[in-house]
């Protein structure tokens, strides 16, 4: 065989199409199957270290999670990075419980 037939060792690899999903830490179930509301209280859980049974949609962030404005300001910057978004602050200062940012994320995202 020719050398320059012969398959080259340095040819680029066949690519995978399959979409790479985010997977929480808690599962292995990728993200997109998860209602938002559950992808918002699996990020609340780990972000603020709370146990999973008490974010409720009623649980405020600060007085039952015991969030602080720094841990605050955190929580925002990851739902904003794992949702592709952008919460102004002004929309943030109206976001005190688990519920009010399911709802705010379910109104301020695209559906696929």
């Amino acid at each position: 065989m020719n050398p320059a037939e012969e398959p080259s060792a340095e040819a680029p690899q066949e690519q995978e199409t399959n979409r790479i999903e985010k997977v929480s830490p808690d599962s292995a179930t990728p993200e997109s199957a998860k209602s938002v509301g559950d992808q918002v209280k699996a990020i609340i859980a780990d972000k603020l270290d709370v146990a999973r049974d008490k974010v409720k949609d009623e649980a405020n962030l600060q007085t039952d999670l015991g969030a602080d404005s720094l841990d605050i300001v955190e929580l925002l910057m990851h739902l904003e990075d794992n949702f592709d978004m952008k919460i102004p602050d002004e929309d943030a200062e109206n976001l005190k419980t688990v519920g009010d940012a399911i709802k705010y994320i379910e109104a301020n995202t695209v559906k696929e």
